[in-house]
Order: structure tokens, then sequence, then C-alpha cells
């Protein structure tokens, strides 16, 4: 079984748009389906600690591990005995467009656990949430 879960696409949208939907909690709901509420408890930044509302499970804790400007951000979910590691990567490509990858791992006592119970809708539903925040960058007035 794959010890992580990754999805890469490319695009032309605004690294800086890309950037704020990453940062703005407030709307990942609007373009990750996974997403039904997200709340912090401070600004975007290592460290800072808050809940999400998966619309697969229950009520998770989350804390903000890794923020480099406008290039990654990773957030971790508490989950029964483990954890989900969530990363995303961003890349401003020489010819235009950036790469973006978002990669979900798990880790702890249960790790097995959960990638099996998760394979197939992260395996399934990866790419629609890069293609969704990829539209929402390009197309809204965010």
């Amino acid at each position: 079984m794959a010890d992580n879960f990754s999805h890469t696409t490319t695009a032309h949208a605004s690294p800086q748009k890309i950037w704020r939907l990453w940062t703005d909690t407030d709307t990942w709901p609007d373009w990750n389906p996974m997403v039904v509420l997200v709340r912090l408890e401070g600004p975007f930044r290592p460290g800072t600690r808050g809940l999400m509302v998966p619309n697969r499970s229950a009520v998770s804790r989350m804390i903000i591990t890794e923020v480099i400007h406008e290039k990654v951000t990773a957030y971790d979910l508490r989950m029964l005995l483990g954890r989900m590691h969530i990363r995303r990567e961003m890349e401003v490509l020489p010819l235009g467009g950036i790469r973006i990858v978002q990669t979900v791992r798990f880790s702890g006592v249960l790790k097995w656990y959960h990638q099996f119970l998760y394979k197939d809708y992260y395996n399934n539903h990866l790419e629609k949430v890069l293609d969704n925040m990829v539209s929402e960058a390009m197309f809204s007035d965010y």
C-alpha cells in the first residue's frame, strides 16, 4: 500500500492567488469538497492550532506545521491513534505557469488503517481538489 497519496498539476494561475487560497482557510470549503469548515486560533503560521470539519469524518484538531511564503504550506490533523499530514507545494516554472503538488500521508499506530480507509478517496479526489483550487484562482475575483 502506498505510504502517501499525491497529485501534481500545472496551471497558468497567479501564484499570489493560489497562495491567498492556501492561507485563507475560510475559502477552503469553496474549492475543497473534502472540507466543510476550518477555524484557526490565530494567523496562518507554524504552531497555530485550529479545528477542521471534514466531510467524511469527525471534527479534527489541526496544527500548521510549515509555511514558506508562496512556496509551501503544511498542516497536520489529529486522527484516531495517528495523524494525517497534508503538504502543498508550489513552484513557478521557468517558461511560465506553476506546478502544484499536494501530498497526504499518515503516521501513527493506526497508519495502516487510515491508509486503507482513505486510499480510494484520496486517489480519486486529490486531482479534483487541485483542479477546483486552480479554477477558483483563475476565474474568481478572489
